[in-house]
């Protein structure tokens, strides 16, 4: 048994000792340091969205499990993805929910494209004001939908 523990511990020592003594670097490697920026995109926090995006055609029927909106590009640069705050409301101006979304879409300069993305209203109980009443019982609202944030593609140089 004593034979079998020191061949063990030899094994252990002299490997140990075989692999402290590669070496795994290369010479003459050396950093590169970009020129220009390489990011695709240029991000616009957004403070007068008006004159940047339009948001238009709002749709969601009662049993519908996904909301559609057009989207219009008001910018020179394409756009490829806007983060919006939408928020919900009851007839009464209440608010019934309030969430951030992010929309990505390819909108090339003053183009609209629809834009559909996964309902809030999971119960299905809820359904558009402007859009087709519904023969059953059901609570309507309104929606207003406000850009936060706008990634539009790089313009090359």
């Amino acid at each position: 048994m004593r034979p079998t523990i020191y061949f063990i511990l030899l094994c252990l020592v002299c490997g140990n000792l075989a692999a402290s003594g590669q070496k795994t670097t290369v010479r003459g490697l050396r950093t590169v340091t970009p020129t220009h920026a390489t990011e695709p995109y240029d991000t616009v926090n957004v403070e007068d969205s008006d004159s940047l995006v339009r948001f238009s055609g709002y749709e969601k029927s009662l049993r519908a499990t996904r909301e559609t909106v057009f989207v219009t590009n008001l910018a020179e640069h394409g756009l490829s993805s806007i983060t919006a705050t939408i928020s919900y409301f009851d007839n009464a101006g209440r608010l019934l929910h309030s969430r951030h979304i992010e929309l990505r879409a390819d909108i090339p300069p003053g183009e609209s494209r629809r834009i559909d993305f996964p309902s809030w209203d999971t119960q299905k109980s809820f359904y558009y004001r402007n859009g087709p009443r519904p023969r059953i019982s059901a609570i309507p609202y309104t929606v207003t939908i406000t850009p936060t944030k706008i990634l539009y593609e790089r313009t090359p140089d």
